[in-house]
């Protein structure tokens, strides 16, 4: 059984998830996903479940951080108690950073 205290490791689309799920074996996991309709995006949860838990959300490289925001926000209204994000690259183009 999964320990309920653990942190649960999520990814703001399903390529991280694919390309880094890998290196945290043992601990649940959350994908989220960009859906578009039309001219709009929406981030929605594609699949495991945040409620009651911690969460680490990791990504490689962002460039406006618009869509990780998005994630978080959504962990936290999905039930989340605390969203952490991990980049490892920030670029922040078109001055996204103020």
């Amino acid at each position: 059984a999964t320990d309920p205290n653990a942190p649960v490791v999520a990814f703001p689309d399903e390529a991280r998830a694919k390309r880094f799920k890998k290196l945290f074996g043992g601990f649940p996991t959350v994908v989220c996903t960009k859906m578009t309709k039309g001219a709009v995006n929406k981030v929605v949860l594609l699949e495991g479940d945040p409620k009651g838990r911690r969460v680490v959300l990791v990504d490689d490289l962002i460039f406006t951080g618009r869509t990780l925001l998005e994630c978080a926000l959504l962990l936290r209204s999905s039930g989340a108690t605390h969203v952490t994000c991990f980049v490892t690259h920030g670029v922040f183009s078109s001055e996204s950073w103020r």
